[in-house]
């Protein structure tokens, strides 16, 4: 992988973890569900969750709410 390929990975990896403690933060979450993930199944975590708010948000939207 070039050092873009691994930069770009480490934003992912960083958005996650902000994610992740910020949901932990305010009680989404529990942080044992956490602490077996690889950065992997960190970025995975944090996009699915991201792409399911992105999808509320656009049908919220699109309902006039």
């Amino acid at each position: 992988m070039n050092s873009r390929g691994q930069d770009y990975l480490n934003h992912l990896l960083k958005k996650a973890n902000e994610y992740i403690s910020y949901g932990i933060q305010e009680g989404c979450y529990d942080a044992d569900m956490f602490k077996d993930m690889n950065s992997d199944d960190l970025i995975a975590f944090y996009r699915s969750e991201s792409d399911r708010g992105d999808y509320a948000y656009e049908s919220a939207k699109e309902e006039g709410i």
